[in-house]
């Protein structure tokens, strides 16, 4: 299981955000996709159900970002 996190830069809120998988794996499970309880990005929250001890290599956390003022 892993927990990936994308922070937006100082000045901005997030107003969106997702993930983007590494691998061709077609076992995973996707616990959330949600913004952090701060808006100060996105995390996702994903396990890998392939058989295969040491694989965890899950993908990368995107956050959509916007200016405060």
């Amino acid at each position: 299981m892993a927990t990936m996190t994308a922070l937006c830069p100082a000045g901005t809120t997030v107003i969106g955000g997702g993930y983007s998988q590494d691998n061709n794996f077609t076992n995973m499970f996707t616990y959330w996709s949600q913004p952090l309880p701060d808006g100060s990005g996105w995390e996702v929250r994903m396990k890998n159900n392939w058989p295969v001890a040491g694989v965890d290599d899950f993908g990368q956390a995107h956050a959509v970002c916007m200016p405060l003022s």
